[in-house]
């Protein structure tokens, strides 16, 4: 207001005197802060006229001026303004980081770290302290971008501890957040989730706008596999976002939040997290981001009754003109991963395109799999895909941020559909056991892990598994979410199996399992019928469920979920890793937990099962879990399985819980895992994997979990169940022969809700324990 006072007689176009231009520059940053930036820039360019060239002065308001160019995209006339100046000893370093800023908003890294350093060097030697804790933040922010998450912690850290050494608590409060945000990308989850909560009430108690914090804190939370949180902090962030007008610097989050959440159920919230990003993009005045917005939303909905190839394209030359290369590249994705199955020549300049991008980057492999396709060399795409999966899959490991992981399993899932495609059209069912074999290992890599340099463990590359002389063949059943390919592996041949409609296989499934859950509700229920009327008519259409000798199942999506050892006629295996357990040593320990009404019958089979062979541990969960390294687990206890993170599901023992996560750090695991606990076989879907309780212990370095993917009766059903199955172990079968022996003995229906979930049968004896039981062994 003062500064308009001082301005009210100005004449339009009339030169102004010093303190005229003062009060102009005054209005001007006044105006910026406002986002009134049409307004400001008139101003600013005024006050930039009537100053002094040369003076302090005149330098500040030059500053300013293309403080608001560059918010409003004019970078190269920011930089070139901020070139000309000859700024005092003063005022350089500050120059200096201005056009680093700059050079960082085009993407012209070196220059911006470059100048960052420089003016560093230069407010240290000025003594300046804000001006050092300012370019500190530069500097995180380019370590972050270049992929040095853990030394932007450190830029954010020294920052942090000069505001409080300054006294400047609310810079203090930011750095805290900045330090999450590098936490986060550094793949420290949990530190991340810390600090963002903590900067955010820090915030709040301030006074202080916190909804990019909020953003940064549902990204960590998302990442952490807390979606249910995640999704009540972006629908909070919203709110705000709507009620405030204000606008954000992390809109383009906003967006990845909003694919994670297409991704995990959530279309309606995903929905207003896309046009509240629209708007702030809008508000900005960055009209080229909105079509960044449109592109995300035709990845994210597949069914939006138009012509989405034709939608990409267009939208992919609007991303073009407006300079965004990377996001055109992902239009130009879009539009071939909706369009290659058919010979569209629409996709002639996409795939001429992405085939231009670097041989190692995994677009260009994608094209250069469809391309092969799409030319009549099947063989070719296979061996592309067998690459590109590989590097997907590797590079999905070490991803942290959510727009890039989620990038990454479209394309994972784009390639994966390829490859099915090429290798029935090339008859190379090796293709699909290798497909599946590189996502099982994707689910079995502890969360967290980096990936090894030589990428992941590819146990079928040229060939088959080779199965056990004598052993039934082994099943490999691909579950792409579209429908469902079936490979035999029998005596080190492979071939294609015919499947029905996946329709069919999941209605039949999902009958059997309904029923299966009404039978363990409740003791004496009239169901058997029905489970062997259901179960008969999935293996009218899957025959390979039928046989004498025992089944390997290597399985990928919902799939791995269907009560196998109930739908099939003989023992089944599910294949979690193609590459041999390890048979358990002697000895047998249990663990308990509280509340089970049984647990005294329980213990008092097994005892009378395995005699001195069972020791029953106490105390400390993990110590009591790690007496049983590399012999057999039994757990009796309550377990819940987590929905929205299936790595935080548990096991409650009498001393205190246990998390998949942390069962996944052991340092020394047991061979094999009887887990009497409700749900311990539940495992949610990761794209084409699964993750839960038994893949935190094959992590762990177990060979073998026996487990219910169902909520199991807590009575006598249960007692006799697993005092059966220990009965068997002891005389050497394999487990999943012990399973199917128990479902036999009368049909036990908590035997049929058992999942026996593995790396591939040990070679040999199953067991060296007793001479008993050969005409057991596979």
């Amino acid at each position: 207001m003062a500064a308009r006072a001082v301005l009210a007689d100005v004449v339009d176009d009339e030169p102004l005197d010093g303190a005229q231009a003062i009060a102009a520059w005054a209005l001007g940053l006044a105006l910026r802060h406002l986002r009134e930036l049409d307004e400001s820039r008139a101003w600013l360019l005024r006050a930039v006229d009537g100053l002094e060239p040369g003076s302090d002065d005149h330098t500040r308001a030059v500053m300013t001026l293309t403080g608001v160019l560059a918010f409003t995209g004019e970078f190269d006339e920011a930089d070139r303004l901020l070139a000309a100046l000859d700024p005092s000893e003063e005022l350089a370093p500050r120059v200096n980081f201005q056009r680093a800023n700059i050079a960082g908003r085009v993407g012209d890294l070196d220059r911006a770290e470059q100048g960052y350093a420089t003016a560093l060097e230069q407010f240290r030697a000025n003594g300046d302290r804000l001006g050092e804790a300012h370019t500190c933040n530069g500097l995180g922010l380019m370590a972050a971008t270049r992929g040095r998450p853990s030394e932007a912690f450190d830029h954010f850290g020294r920052a942090r501890e000069i505001y409080l050494e300054l006294e400047l608590d609310l810079l203090a409060v930011l750095a805290r957040g900045n330090m999450g945000w590098a936490a986060t990308r550094a793949g420290d989850l949990v530190a991340a989730v810390e600090l963002l909560e903590t900067a955010k009430v820090e915030l709040r108690e301030h006074g202080e706008p916190y909804i990019e914090t909020e953003l940064d804190h549902a990204e960590a939370l998302m990442l952490l596999g807390r979606r249910t949180e995640a999704l009540e902090r972006t629908a909070a962030a919203i709110r705000s976002l709507q009620a405030s007008g204000a606008s954000a610097d992390r809109a383009e989050l906003l967006v990845a939040l909003a694919m994670a959440l297409f991704a995990t159920g959530h279309p309606d919230v995903a929905e207003r997290s896309l046009e509240t990003a629209d708007r702030l993009f809008e508000d900005q005045g960055r009209a080229s981001w909105r079509h960044v917005v449109t592109l995300r939303r035709l990845q994210a909905m597949p069914d939006l009754g138009t012509d989405v190839v034709a939608d990409a394209l267009r939208v992919g030359d609007q991303l073009r003109d407006a300079g965004l290369d990377a996001e055109a590249t992902d239009a130009d994705l879009l539009a071939v991963g909706r369009g290659w199955p058919r010979d569209d020549s629409r996709l002639d300049r996409p795939l001429e395109r992405l085939r231009t991008l670097d041989r190692d980057d995994l677009r260009r492999v994608y094209a250069d799999a469809v391309s092969a396709l799409l030319g009549d060399d099947p063989q070719e795409a296979c061996a592309i895909v067998r690459r590109a999966i590989a590097q997907a899959t590797t590079e999905t490991v070490g991803a942290t941020t959510l727009e890039v992981r989620i990038a990454l399993a479209r394309l994972r899932d784009g390639i994966t559909q390829v490859g099915v495609h090429a290798a029935r059209r090339a008859d190379d069912p090796a293709t699909i056991v290798w497909i599946v074999s590189a996502l099982q290992q994707l689910a079995l890599r502890p969360a967290g892990s980096q990936a090894a340099s030589d990428g992941l463990p590819h146990p079928v590359v040229d060939g088959a598994p080779s199965p056990q002389s004598g052993a039934a063949p082994d099943i490999t059943l691909l579950d792409d979410g579209t429908e469902l390919v079936c490979v035999r592996v029998d005596g080190g041949s492979m071939s294609f199996v015919s499947t029905p409609d996946r329709a069919t296989v999941m209605d039949l499934v999902d009958r059997h399992d309904a029923v299966l859950r009404e039978a363990l509700g409740s003791e004496g229920s009239p169901v058997q019928g029905l489970l062997d009327a259901t179960a008969a008519a999935l293996r009218a259409h899957l025959s390979w469920l039928d046989g004498d000798g025992p089944l390997a199942l290597a399985l990928t999506g919902d799939l791995a979920r269907a009560p196998w050892t109930s739908l099939a006629a003989r023992p089944v295996r599910i294949v979690a890793e193609l590459a041999p357990g390890a048979v358990p040593a002697p000895g047998t320990t249990m663990v308990v937990g509280p509340g089970l009404l049984t647990q005294d019958e329980e213990v008092a089979e097994l005892e009378a099962v395995l005699g001195e062979q069972l020791r029953i541990a106490s105390g400390d969960p993990l110590d009591a879990i790690a007496a049983a390294r590399g012999a057999t687990l039994h757990l009796s206890c309550h377990g819940h399985h987590h929905v929205d993170n299936p790595m935080l599901s548990t096991y409650e023992l009498a001393d205190g819980t246990v998390s998949a996560l942390e069962i996944e750090a052991l340092d020394a695991a047991p061979a094999l895992v009887v887990a009497a606990a409700c749900r311990a076989a539940a495992a949610q879907p990761a794209g084409v994997s699964t993750l839960g309780l038994p893949t935190a212990w094959l992590a762990a370095g177990t060979s073998t979990v026996v487990a219910s993917t169902y909520t199991i009766p807590d009575d006598l059903r249960t007692v006799a169940a697993v005092a059966r199955i220990h009965a068997e172990l002891a005389h050497g079968v394999s487990p999943e022969e012990a399973v199917w022996r128990a479902r036999a003995d009368g049909d036990d229906v908590v035997a049929r809700a058992l999942s026996v979930v593995g790396r591939l049968a040990p070679h040999g004896s199953r067991s060296s324990r007793t001479g008993t039981g050969a005409d057991h062994a596979q």
